[in-house]
């Protein structure tokens, strides 16, 4: 198709701030922000009369259960965040799920509600960062100052440290998922190491 002009992806990316912007003002996590993943999929549809809209909500949580969620909403919760499907795959089985949903359901216990929140922003933010080799400075960046204008600046410090510890969770299902014996014996001892 045709490339964006600067002008369009700023507008876009306004347009895909507001909508989180809104949704948060519910108390609604939409969970999955996906701008593109490596296979061109994305949650954002740019018909030509609005600047953008999101689309599957299917594993969106209504931060107001907090902390309160099902099984399944922390199950959701945790696979989107970025690498668990590496460690659990597309098709996690019953022990993988259950692994997942009872490492997580502290971690989520100790966030607040609006750290959730804020990893839809950071997701954005992350996921424009890493398309840019694909649509280059010139298209990530307007973007992400219509993001920004939005609604889109909220990402905190205590986000960036709670993914961290996330990421340690992720290791630990990896690693006791038995997938880590198919790595290279290097690359093992350092998931190993990590636990």
């Amino acid at each position: 198709g045709e490339r964006a002009s600067e002008e369009e992806m700023y507008k876009i990316g306004k347009r895909v701030g507001e909508i989180l912007t809104k949704l948060h003002s519910k108390g609604i996590y939409y969970n999955d922000t996906i701008l593109s993943d490596d296979m061109g999929r994305s949650h954002v549809i740019v018909p030509e009369n609005t600047p953008a809209i999101l689309f599957d909500y299917g594993v969106a949580l209504n931060v107001n259960k907090h902390p309160d969620f099902s099984d399944e909403e922390v199950f959701d919760f945790a696979r989107t965040i970025p690498g668990v499907n590496i460690f659990s795959g597309d098709s996690p089985n019953k022990e993988q799920i259950e692994m997942l949903v009872n490492d997580f359901r502290p971690k989520i216990k100790e966030l607040t509600k609006e750290h959730i929140l804020d990893r839809d922003f950071h997701f954005i933010h992350e996921g424009i960062w890493f398309a840019r080799s694909r649509i280059g400075d010139s298209m990530a960046q307007p973007f992400l100052r219509g993001f920004n204008d939005g609604g889109g600046m909220r990402t905190t410090k205590v986000w960036r440290e709670a993914k961290c510890e996330a990421a340690l969770v992720q290791i630990r299902c990896f690693a006791n998922s038995g997938k880590a014996s198919k790595l290279s014996p290097s690359l093992s001892a350092t998931v190993l190491q990590m636990i």
